[in-house]
């Protein structure tokens, strides 16, 4: 082999080194020479082989596949790169030369990729070939353009071209060709990291998409502060090779990002660095990007056994370009409905068994888990969009084309206005109505369904590992090339319904062909479903100098912002010390951003109206600013534990109101409080609103939700005496059937025992022991239901109790709270002193409010499924032992899984969501009081009880480790 051949090879990737050493082994045949016969419209081609020519004749209407491989397998020629090789040379000479295209009574549609000829059979042209030859293109030899390209309908480039002199040149040739085009100058005006950074910000907006980013030139002094994982970001490295997890707490990582920044002016493509860096060329303005790593992460199963994982989206985007009645051009954007979910190797709260293969818990990209992990199983990590929105919705119960498609949108369609005046610009000399760009938008979701944007992949895989990956990428391909012919925007449209409707064999799943999903939607300059901004001129405007920044206390910091009220001025705040409970502010003018500038590591907040939630320390709104800053990442040990008084304030001491819109911002903030304190666990927060916010709307947001909330009434429902005393003497010679079981034992039977409700009063205030009892904890309780179902599904012990069931005539909770579509199933009435009820569910939505006296209540969510393990014909209560469920990961579930306990006064209530895990307690009073309880439940449904509406809105409101243990028990607990 030459030294110039094996230079060759050692530059290339692993795929192509491959490639290229095959045809080195097994040389293909070599054309020597081509006879072209006018009269026959036929040509010959002569190829050396062994020393010897061989000579094939074809024509137009010869099936060209077929004799290339009857060519090879004749011969006894093992590469398996030949029968294209010889394909393509015929292909070239009957379609493609100046002498066969006049044999042709309408010119041939032909295409040729643009690459290097080692690539003559790259996995990224099998895909596209099999769509233009389904358009009836025809393909000429891969190379550069050619001279005699000016009737190529189609230049595919597996690359993009830069503003160089060989760069005008390659433009000019694509020009003239008047063909189509997928490139232009400027793509990586977007496509790199550090590039795609600077247009955003150059928009003056609000960026929540983007997690706190920093170019590594332009990095603050302190940032050893910082603590936490980020990602540093090479730009212009592609397949994840520019991509490494870091720990700001780690002196070694932080010698890394120096040197990235250090090494900006020199780093070559090539250069892989001791820990794993792959540089990537880079200009003199280029510069390496650290991002903060969006936590926590949207998980989910790619398969069911699998673990839950960290994925991404890829959104497919179509830039095409016309020109307006004065020669101007102007670019259209159209988003395809398609996407490439890609999944990590492994789970993400697990552990790799090599440690060297962390990072494959939080990187995605397939190309770079396929080459790092031999056991990555490909097909099973990748989804379409069709697959993923399914699984959103039944998993999440989350509607993606309404609830997360629009805030997608509206950051593609910034992206692209962010770019577009550069882009333009750059190709000032050349005309654009024949070239487009095929751009793949890549996005995380956060916990709350938040999009982030990850990036812009200007050369996205046109290649396939198989499977479902072939069948999406073949359907954006299909659509892609088959509005290109449109010479408008709404022909465009029109193109893509005939496209989309289409019967395309090649584009399958299993098997099956079929009609598209929709296809392409017009982004720019058609769709309207974002707010209405000015987003026509993104050129930045001269802004008034906002105000002097102030240091202010904690005491202080509301009554500046009120000052900036009146004085018709908003507020931009920023935490600056947790610990010190010290912030920087300033008032600035309306409609103006927060430029982030008052302190080098922490960003700001932009406070329209001041409201006093807002600067309550331990509300939720105050935990959101503390973690929108960043604040949350500073390693010094003050500021520790500042976040831990913080959470505890939050979390423990359950400061302020927590609102329906909280719960997104109430999950984020825990996740941050767990990780910041070792070992450390806080529960979940119940959502918590006034009677009076219940009475308006507010529980009914929750119910949606499927989310437990507290209701704070004082004592507003205490519609009568609820006191023992008070209705001993109103129900004494009442007969009564109490309920008794073991509190010392989870699984205890339940048994009545008759008796006058004077009697059960007192034996439950007073306690009472029973002869010969094998009860170690004797519970005694007394229930009123208007339950009347038969067999055994439930049962009334007080079925003749008629005056005591009239009690739930006072119990003072309108259903109507609820909010439309939910019925009450019945009402149950419970009293008694000092008892527990165990760990059970409930397969109905469930009030429970508080009448007298006072009742703590444990909650865990439906996902702890599995540590409980109920009993589905003893009440559902636990399964498992205490004992059990005290260690292991049984303890780490319930651990993570838990709301921790509220406590209900008497007018109190608490909705508890369905299929929630939860317990009851009434506590002795150890000062000597009665601890008497009333409290009373609401049990609603939808549709008919038992019917398909309200079974089928169970199952949707199950999560997906509540159907998996369904599953793997094979029966249904609700």
């Amino acid at each position: 082999m030459s030294s110039l051949k094996l230079s060759l090879l050692l530059r290339l990737n692993p795929l192509n080194q491959l490639l290229l050493l095959l045809l080195l082994l097994f040389p293909t045949p070599t054309s020597s020479n081509t006879v072209f016969n006018n009269s026959t419209r036929t040509i010959t081609t002569s190829f050396v082989l062994n020393g010897e020519d061989v000579t094939l004749s074809a024509s137009a209407s010869t099936d060209l596949h077929a004799l290339a491989e009857e060519f090879c397998t004749a011969n006894n020629i093992a590469n398996s790169h030949c029968s294209l090789h010889v394909k393509l040379e015929l292909s070239e000479a009957l379609f493609c030369s100046p002498t066969s295209k006049a044999w042709h009574d309408t010119p041939p549609n032909t295409y040729r990729f643009v690459h290097s000829p080692v690539h003559y059979d790259s996995e990224e042209f099998e895909l596209l070939r099999e769509t233009f030859e389904h358009f009836g293109y025809h393909e000429c030899e891969p190379g550069e353009p050619r001279a005699t390209d000016e009737d190529l309908n189609f230049t595919w480039s597996l690359g993009h071209v830069q503003k160089t002199t060989l760069g005008e040149d390659f433009m000019r040739r694509l020009v003239s060709s008047n063909g189509k085009f997928n490139t232009f100058f400027g793509t990586k005006v977007l496509g790199n990291k550090d590039n795609m950074l600077k247009q955003l910000s150059k928009l003056n907006r609000d960026l929540p998409y983007l997690p706190r980013t920093f170019l590594t030139s332009e990095m603050p002094k302190n940032l050893g502060d910082l603590r936490g994982t980020w990602l540093l970001k090479i730009p212009d490295v592609e397949l994840g090779g520019g991509i490494k997890i870091v720990d700001l707490g780690n002196d070694r990582d932080r010698e890394l990002i120096r040197r990235c920044h250090f090494n900006d002016e020199n780093i070559s493509r090539t250069y892989v660095d001791a820990n794993g860096i792959q540089w990537g060329e880079k200009d003199s303005t280029m510069s390496c990007v650290l991002q903060g790593y969006v936590a926590p992460p949207l998980l989910m199963r790619p398969f069911p056994a699998s673990e839950l994982k960290k994925f991404s989206a890829g959104i497919y985007v179509h830039v095409g370009f016309f020109e307006d009645s004065n020669g101007k051009s102007e670019m259209n954007v159209f988003v395809h409905d398609e996407m490439l979910v890609l999944f990590a190797s492994f789970g993400y709260h697990g552990k790799p068994s090599d440690p060297s293969l962390d990072s494959l818990r939080h990187l995605t990209n397939g190309l770079l888990n396929q080459r790092l992990n031999p056991d990555y199983d490909e097909l099973s990590h990748v989804w379409n969009g069709t697959y993923f929105r399914k699984e959103l919705k039944r998993v999440h119960n989350v509607d993606y084309i309404a609830e997360v498609k629009p805030r997608v949108f509206k950051i593609i369609r910034e992206v692209f206005k962010s770019g577009v005046n550069d882009i333009l610009d750059l190709n000032a000399n050349h005309s654009l109505v024949n070239s487009f760009g095929y751009f793949r938008v890549d996005f995380l979701f956060d916990q709350a369904f938040n999009p982030y944007l990850l990036e812009v992949e200007i050369v996205p895989s046109t290649g396939s590992i198989g499977g479902i990956d072939g069948m999406l990428k073949r359907r954006v391909m299909h659509d892609t090339i088959g509005i290109l012919s449109a010479n408008s925007i709404e022909e465009k449209i029109r193109l893509n319904e005939i496209r989309n409707a289409e019967e395309i064999s090649y584009v399958s799943e299993e098997g099956r062909s079929g009609r598209g999903t929709g296809g392409f939607e017009c982004l720019i300059p058609c769709w309207n479903g974002i707010d209405d901004d000015d987003y026509d001129d993104y050129e930045e405007e001269e802004e008034e100098e906002p105000g002097r920044v102030h240091i202010l206390t904690f005491d202080d910091v509301f009554s500046k912002c009120n000052e900036c009220t009146e004085q018709n001025l908003e507020f931009c705040v920023t935490p600056s010390s947790l610990f010190n409970r010290e912030f920087q502010g300033r008032c600035q003018p309306k409609g103006t951003l927060c430029k982030h500038d008052m302190h080098p590591l922490y960003d700001s907040t932009l406070v329209k109206k001041c409201d006093a939630s807002q600067f309550e320390y331990g509300s939720v709104a105050f935990g959101k600013m503390v973690v929108d800053s960043g604040l949350i990442y500073n390693g010094n040990e003050e500021e520790v534990r500042g976040m831990k008084d913080l959470c505890s304030s939050v979390f423990l001491e359950k400061t302020g109101y927590v609102y329906a819109s909280d719960v997104p911002e109430l999950s984020r903030l825990l996740y941050f409080c767990n990780t910041n304190e070792p070992h450390a666990t806080y529960p979940n927060r119940y959502g918590e609103i006034s009677l009076n916010d219940a009475m308006n709307g507010k529980l009914e947001e929750f119910v949606r939700l499927n989310y437990p909330a507290v209701i704070r009434g004082g004592s507003s429902q205490a519609l009568r005496d609820w006191d023992h005393k008070a209705l001993a003497e109103e129900f004494r010679e009442e007969h009564v059937n109490a309920l008794i079981f073991d509190g010392a034992e989870d699984g205890s039977e339940i048994s009545a025992a008759g008796m006058t409700f004077a009697e059960f009063c007192e034996y439950s205030v007073n306690g009472f022991e029973a002869e010969d009892s094998p009860l170690a904890n004797p519970v005694i309780y007394l229930l009123l239901t208007t339950r009347r179902l038969q067999g055994n599904v439930a049962m009334d012990p007080n079925p003749s109790a008629e005056k005591l069931i009239h009690l739930l005539n006072f119990v003072g909770f309108e259903d109507s709270v609820m909010g439309p579509g939910l019925k009450e199933a019945w009402s149950n009435i419970r009293m008694g002193a000092g008892y527990d009820y165990p760990v059970h569910i409930d397969c109905f939505e469930n009030v429970l409010v508080q009448l007298s006296g006072r009742k703590r209540v444990k909650l865990w969510s439906p996902s702890s499924i599995e540590a409980w393990k109920p009993m589905l014909n003893h009440k559902h209560w636990p399964g498992t032992t205490e004992e059990e469920r005290r260690r292991g990961h049984l303890k780490t579930l319930l651990d993570h899984e838990r709301f921790g306990e509220t406590t209900l006064s008497a007018g109190d209530a608490v909705y508890i969501p369905s299929m929630y895990f939860h317990s009851v307690h009434v506590d002795k009073d150890s000062e000597g009081g009665d601890s008497w309880s009333v409290s009373a439940n609401r049990y609603y449904y939808e549709g008919e009880v038992g019917g398909g509406d309200w079974l089928q809105t169970m199952h949707a409101k199950k999560k997906e480790e509540f159907k998996m243990y369904e599953a793997k028990v094979g029966k249904k607990v609700c």
